[in-house]
Protein backbone atom coordinates (compact mmCIF):
# COMPACT_ATOMS: atom_id res chain seq x y z
CA UNK A 1 0.00 0.00 0.00
CA UNK A 2 1.08 3.66 -0.63
CA UNK A 3 0.17 7.19 -0.13
CA UNK A 4 1.76 10.75 -0.92
CA UNK A 5 1.91 12.38 2.20
CA UNK A 6 0.20 15.95 2.15
CA UNK A 7 3.51 16.77 4.51
CA UNK A 8 5.91 15.38 1.72
CA UNK A 9 7.04 11.86 0.68
CA UNK A 10 5.69 8.95 -0.31
CA UNK A 11 4.86 5.90 1.92
CA UNK A 12 5.07 2.13 1.45
CA UNK A 13 3.98 -0.30 3.96
CA UNK A 14 4.75 -3.79 2.90
CA UNK A 15 4.66 -7.47 4.29
CA UNK A 16 3.72 -8.17 7.92
CA UNK A 17 5.71 -10.49 10.26
CA UNK A 18 5.45 -11.73 13.77
CA UNK A 19 8.15 -10.16 16.27
CA UNK A 20 10.09 -12.69 17.54
CA UNK A 21 9.82 -12.76 21.35
CA UNK A 22 7.10 -10.65 21.37
CA UNK A 23 3.93 -11.22 22.65
CA UNK A 24 0.79 -13.35 19.78
CA UNK A 25 -0.59 -9.72 18.57
CA UNK A 26 2.81 -8.31 18.04
CA UNK A 27 3.37 -7.58 14.44
CA UNK A 28 6.24 -5.79 12.49
CA UNK A 29 5.82 -4.22 9.00
CA UNK A 30 8.62 -3.34 6.27
CA UNK A 31 7.71 0.24 5.56
CA UNK A 32 9.79 2.37 3.02
CA UNK A 33 9.64 6.52 2.79
CA UNK A 34 10.62 7.97 -0.58
CA UNK A 35 11.16 11.94 -1.44
CA UNK A 36 8.78 12.91 -3.70
CA UNK A 37 11.09 12.91 -6.60
CA UNK A 38 12.03 9.13 -5.48
CA UNK A 39 15.85 9.66 -5.33
CA UNK A 40 16.68 9.21 -1.81
CA UNK A 41 14.68 6.87 0.28
CA UNK A 42 14.69 5.05 3.57
CA UNK A 43 13.62 2.14 4.86
CA UNK A 44 12.45 1.31 8.42
CA UNK A 45 10.03 -1.10 10.75
CA UNK A 46 6.65 -0.32 11.79
CA UNK A 47 4.84 -1.79 14.66
CA UNK A 48 1.61 -3.59 14.00
CA UNK A 49 -1.02 -4.27 16.98
CA UNK A 50 -3.47 -6.97 16.03
CA UNK A 51 -5.48 -8.64 19.13
CA UNK A 52 -6.00 -12.00 18.43
CA UNK A 53 -4.17 -12.12 14.95
CA UNK A 54 -3.42 -15.59 13.56
CA UNK A 55 0.09 -14.54 11.74
CA UNK A 56 -0.32 -17.31 9.05
CA UNK A 57 -2.78 -18.50 6.56
CA UNK A 58 -3.67 -21.55 4.93
CA UNK A 59 -1.93 -20.36 1.96
CA UNK A 60 0.76 -18.24 3.04
CA UNK A 61 2.54 -19.31 6.11
CA UNK A 62 5.14 -16.38 6.98
CA UNK A 63 4.58 -12.78 6.93
CA UNK A 64 0.78 -12.81 7.00
CA UNK A 65 -1.18 -10.84 7.19
CA UNK A 66 -0.25 -8.40 4.57
CA UNK A 67 -1.35 -4.83 4.01
CA UNK A 68 -3.68 -4.34 1.37
CA UNK A 69 -3.02 -3.72 -3.08
CA UNK A 70 -4.60 -0.08 -2.71
CA UNK A 71 -3.76 3.12 -1.26
CA UNK A 72 -3.66 4.22 2.16
CA UNK A 73 -5.93 6.95 3.16
CA UNK A 74 -4.75 10.48 4.64
CA UNK A 75 -7.60 11.65 6.44
CA UNK A 76 -7.89 15.81 7.17
CA UNK A 77 -6.02 15.51 10.36
CA UNK A 78 -3.28 13.36 9.13
CA UNK A 79 -4.13 10.12 10.43
CA UNK A 80 -3.30 7.09 7.95
CA UNK A 81 -6.09 4.25 7.46
CA UNK A 82 -4.43 0.89 5.68
CA UNK A 83 -6.24 -2.15 4.93
CA UNK A 84 -5.13 -5.56 5.28
CA UNK A 85 -6.56 -9.25 5.39
CA UNK A 86 -5.77 -12.20 7.16
CA UNK A 87 -7.40 -14.25 10.03
CA UNK A 88 -8.26 -13.55 13.80
CA UNK A 89 -8.52 -16.65 16.15
CA UNK A 90 -11.49 -18.82 15.14
CA UNK A 91 -11.63 -17.57 11.34
CA UNK A 92 -11.29 -20.60 10.39
CA UNK A 93 -8.77 -19.77 7.16
CA UNK A 94 -11.62 -18.08 5.65
CA UNK A 95 -10.47 -14.40 5.07
CA UNK A 96 -11.45 -11.17 7.08
CA UNK A 97 -10.46 -7.76 5.40
CA UNK A 98 -9.42 -5.47 8.37
CA UNK A 99 -9.17 -1.76 8.93
CA UNK A 100 -5.42 -0.46 10.78
CA UNK A 101 -5.03 3.17 12.16
CA UNK A 102 -1.91 5.23 12.38
CA UNK A 103 -1.57 8.47 13.99
CA UNK A 104 2.00 8.97 14.05
CA UNK A 105 3.16 9.32 9.71
CA UNK A 106 3.15 5.49 9.71
CA UNK A 107 5.47 4.61 12.23
CA UNK A 108 3.03 2.44 14.79
CA UNK A 109 -0.04 0.68 13.80
CA UNK A 110 -3.20 -0.90 15.57
CA UNK A 111 -6.67 -2.75 14.66
CA UNK A 112 -9.44 0.23 13.98
CA UNK A 113 -12.47 -2.20 12.76
CA UNK A 114 -13.21 -5.33 11.10
CA UNK A 115 -14.38 -4.41 7.13
CA UNK A 116 -16.10 -7.74 6.20
CA UNK A 117 -15.75 -11.09 7.10
CA UNK A 118 -18.00 -14.57 6.53
CA UNK A 119 -17.33 -18.27 6.88
CA UNK A 120 -20.54 -18.94 4.73
CA UNK A 121 -21.04 -18.04 1.23
CA UNK A 122 -23.27 -15.31 1.38
CA UNK A 123 -24.36 -16.02 -2.64
CA UNK A 124 -24.22 -19.68 -2.52
CA UNK A 125 -25.62 -19.43 -6.57
CA UNK A 126 -22.74 -17.59 -8.00
CA UNK A 127 -20.00 -19.09 -9.94
CA UNK A 128 -16.56 -19.46 -8.28
CA UNK A 129 -14.79 -20.82 -5.19
CA UNK A 130 -15.36 -18.33 -2.02
CA UNK A 131 -12.76 -17.62 0.25
CA UNK A 132 -13.74 -15.27 2.56
CA UNK A 133 -12.96 -10.78 1.79
CA UNK A 134 -9.53 -10.17 0.81
CA UNK A 135 -7.41 -8.22 -0.99
CA UNK A 136 -9.12 -5.25 -0.33
CA UNK A 137 -8.79 -1.63 -1.64
CA UNK A 138 -9.94 1.30 0.54
CA UNK A 139 -10.68 5.03 -1.03
CA UNK A 140 -12.60 8.35 0.76
CA UNK A 141 -15.46 9.22 -0.94
CA UNK A 142 -16.13 13.31 -1.69
CA UNK A 143 -19.49 12.51 0.76
CA UNK A 144 -17.00 11.64 3.50
CA UNK A 145 -17.66 7.99 3.49
CA UNK A 146 -15.26 5.39 2.67
CA UNK A 147 -15.64 2.68 0.28
CA UNK A 148 -13.69 -0.82 0.64
CA UNK A 149 -13.73 -3.22 -2.56
CA UNK A 150 -12.41 -6.42 -2.05
CA UNK A 151 -11.64 -9.72 -3.59
CA UNK A 152 -14.14 -13.11 -2.86
CA UNK A 153 -12.86 -15.16 -5.50
CA UNK A 154 -10.38 -18.22 -4.22
CA UNK A 155 -9.48 -19.99 -7.15
CA UNK A 156 -6.17 -19.37 -9.44
CA UNK A 157 -7.53 -20.02 -12.13
CA UNK A 158 -8.73 -16.92 -14.91
CA UNK A 159 -12.05 -16.65 -15.75
CA UNK A 160 -15.39 -15.18 -14.77
CA UNK A 161 -15.74 -16.18 -11.64
CA UNK A 162 -16.87 -14.59 -8.26
CA UNK A 163 -17.47 -10.76 -8.23
CA UNK A 164 -15.82 -8.02 -6.20
CA UNK A 165 -17.91 -7.26 -2.79
CA UNK A 166 -18.56 -4.00 -1.30
CA UNK A 167 -18.80 -2.33 1.99
CA UNK A 168 -19.28 1.62 3.37
CA UNK A 169 -18.25 3.33 5.96
CA UNK A 170 -19.48 6.53 7.91
CA UNK A 171 -17.47 6.92 10.85
CA UNK A 172 -14.25 6.76 9.61
CA UNK A 173 -13.42 2.85 9.56
CA UNK A 174 -14.80 1.88 12.99
CA UNK A 175 -17.90 0.13 11.64
CA UNK A 176 -19.42 -0.76 8.23
CA UNK A 177 -21.99 -1.21 6.07
CA UNK A 178 -23.14 -5.50 4.89
CA UNK A 179 -20.87 -6.52 2.00
CA UNK A 180 -22.84 -6.45 -0.98
CA UNK A 181 -21.71 -7.64 -4.33
CA UNK A 182 -20.54 -4.74 -7.04
CA UNK A 183 -23.21 -3.61 -9.57
CA UNK A 184 -22.69 -4.88 -12.21
CA UNK A 185 -20.45 -7.30 -11.31
CA UNK A 186 -16.76 -6.07 -11.54
CA UNK A 187 -14.33 -9.50 -11.37
CA UNK A 188 -12.07 -11.20 -10.24
CA UNK A 189 -8.73 -9.78 -8.18
CA UNK A 190 -6.63 -7.31 -6.52
CA UNK A 191 -8.74 -4.21 -7.45
CA UNK A 192 -7.52 -0.62 -7.00
CA UNK A 193 -9.87 2.50 -5.97
CA UNK A 194 -9.27 5.95 -6.80
CA UNK A 195 -11.13 9.27 -6.03
CA UNK A 196 -11.02 12.54 -8.43
CA UNK A 197 -11.61 15.62 -7.66
CA UNK A 198 -14.71 15.84 -9.10
CA UNK A 199 -16.09 13.41 -6.83
CA UNK A 200 -16.01 10.05 -9.55
CA UNK A 201 -14.95 7.22 -8.21
CA UNK A 202 -12.07 4.87 -10.33
CA UNK A 203 -11.69 1.11 -9.60
CA UNK A 204 -8.92 -0.75 -11.97
CA UNK A 205 -9.66 -4.49 -12.34
CA UNK A 206 -9.19 -7.45 -13.89
CA UNK A 207 -8.53 -11.17 -14.43
CA UNK A 208 -10.31 -11.82 -17.00
CA UNK A 209 -9.11 -8.74 -18.59
CA UNK A 210 -7.46 -5.71 -17.95
CA UNK A 211 -10.33 -3.13 -16.78
CA UNK A 212 -11.26 0.33 -15.17
CA UNK A 213 -14.39 1.10 -14.26
CA UNK A 214 -16.28 4.57 -12.99
CA UNK A 215 -19.11 5.24 -10.00
CA UNK A 216 -20.86 8.05 -10.37
CA UNK A 217 -22.99 7.27 -7.07
CA UNK A 218 -20.11 6.85 -4.71
CA UNK A 219 -19.65 2.97 -5.97
CA UNK A 220 -22.99 2.00 -5.80
CA UNK A 221 -22.88 1.42 -9.22
CA UNK A 222 -20.30 1.14 -11.95
CA UNK A 223 -20.58 2.16 -15.51
CA UNK A 224 -18.34 3.55 -18.39
CA UNK A 225 -16.24 0.68 -18.22
CA UNK A 226 -12.80 1.29 -20.54
CA UNK A 227 -10.89 -1.91 -21.31
CA UNK A 228 -7.33 -2.52 -22.25
CA UNK A 229 -7.52 -6.13 -23.64
CA UNK A 230 -10.00 -8.04 -25.31
CA UNK A 231 -10.48 -11.17 -24.75
CA UNK A 232 -9.94 -13.97 -24.97
CA UNK A 233 -6.28 -13.81 -24.03
CA UNK A 234 -3.87 -16.45 -23.15
CA UNK A 235 -2.69 -15.07 -20.04
CA UNK A 236 -3.99 -11.91 -18.07
CA UNK A 237 -2.18 -11.44 -14.47
CA UNK A 238 -4.92 -9.26 -13.11
CA UNK A 239 -2.30 -7.29 -11.04
CA UNK A 240 -2.63 -3.95 -12.01
CA UNK A 241 -2.22 -0.26 -10.36
CA UNK A 242 -3.54 3.09 -10.85
CA UNK A 243 -2.87 6.26 -9.40
CA UNK A 244 -4.20 9.77 -9.58
CA UNK A 245 -1.71 12.36 -11.01
CA UNK A 246 -4.27 15.47 -11.30
CA UNK A 247 -7.62 16.75 -10.21
CA UNK A 248 -9.02 14.36 -12.61
CA UNK A 249 -6.24 12.66 -14.14
CA UNK A 250 -5.23 8.94 -13.80
CA UNK A 251 -2.66 6.57 -14.97
CA UNK A 252 -3.63 2.84 -15.33
CA UNK A 253 -0.59 0.10 -15.16
CA UNK A 254 -1.05 -3.66 -16.51
CA UNK A 255 0.39 -6.36 -18.64
CA UNK A 256 -1.02 -9.69 -20.44
CA UNK A 257 1.08 -12.43 -22.13
CA UNK A 258 1.53 -10.61 -25.10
Amino acid sequence: MSVGLREGGVLFMLGTSPVAGGKPDQLQAKRIVFSDDFLKYEVGTSDVSIPNIVAHTKWVKHGWPGFGVGKIVQLDNGDLLGTLYGNLKGDNNWYRTMVLLSTDGGDTWRHHGSVAFGQHDPDPDLLGSYCGYCEPSLALLSNGQLLCIMRTQGSQFPGEYRPYYQCWSDDLGKTWTRPVPSTPHLMNIAPVLAVLDNGVAACVYGRPGFHVAFSLDNGHTWQDRVSFSHLPCGVITGQFDMVKVGPNRLVAVGSDSE
